[in-house]
């Protein structure tokens, strides 16, 4: 029993760290977009290799140097990264909220000349609901005010920004396996130059 209670109260802490708001950090990181490259390249670079043997002689003058051809392991490597990064790219196209996606703050909302017609494109079910019906109150009132936009665009971001929890998990853990391949690559490249001794 305690154990599950435990297990629980980590979860949604971790569920707490990977809003949605996050996540469009991370999606529109310069490193995460510019590691698509390796999705083309590294296929296209395994076809042109393949069609060589292995080492490659090259006999020039009278001299014949060896050439290995083969696919460099980081670039696999850095091509199963851009296979995480694009996963977790999909995921947040089709499962983010649009308030996430449009906006990252209230500002940006206001800026964007959005009023309070575009809440309602926003707002999940229960939120809507308690939109229109706040809607309802204020128009009973004896001097009909105007809704508080600010408040309510915040009441929907940070609700749509908990939202779909389980697509949120795979998000984030796609852009963390994209990372933790790059910082594989890094560790390893500092490791041999230390052996080496170039520095």
């Amino acid at each position: 029993m305690l154990e599950n209670f435990r297990e629980n109260v980590v979860r949604e802490k971790i569920d707490n760290l990977i809003l949605w708001s996050a996540l469009k950090h991370t999606e529109s990181n310069s490193i995460v977009r510019s590691m698509h490259v390796w999705l083309i390249l590294v296929p296209v670079a395994a076809r042109i290799m393949a069609k060589f043997e292995t080492p490659l002689y090259i006999p020039i003058a009278d001299k014949t140097y060896i050439l290995d051809i083969s696919l460099p392991f980081t670039w696999s490597i850095f091509f199963f990264s851009a296979l995480f990064f694009t996963i977790g790219n999909i995921l947040f196209i089709f499962f983010s909220p649009k308030i996430i996606k449009e906006n990252d703050n209230y500002r940006d909302f206001e800026q964007a000349g959005k009023d309070e017609g575009h809440l309602e494109g926003y707002f999940n079910k229960v939120t809507l609901g308690e939109w229109k019906m706040h809607l309802l109150d204020l128009g009973r009132q004896f001097s009909p005010s105007k809704p508080n936009v600010q408040e309510w665009f915040w009441k929907g971001y940070d609700t749509e920004n908990i939202s779909r929890v389980t697509a949120r998990r795979w998000c984030a853990f796609s852009y963390l396996l994209g990372f933790s391949l790059i910082l594989y690559v890094a560790a390893e490249n500092i490791l041999w130059v230390t052996r080496v001794g170039v520095l």
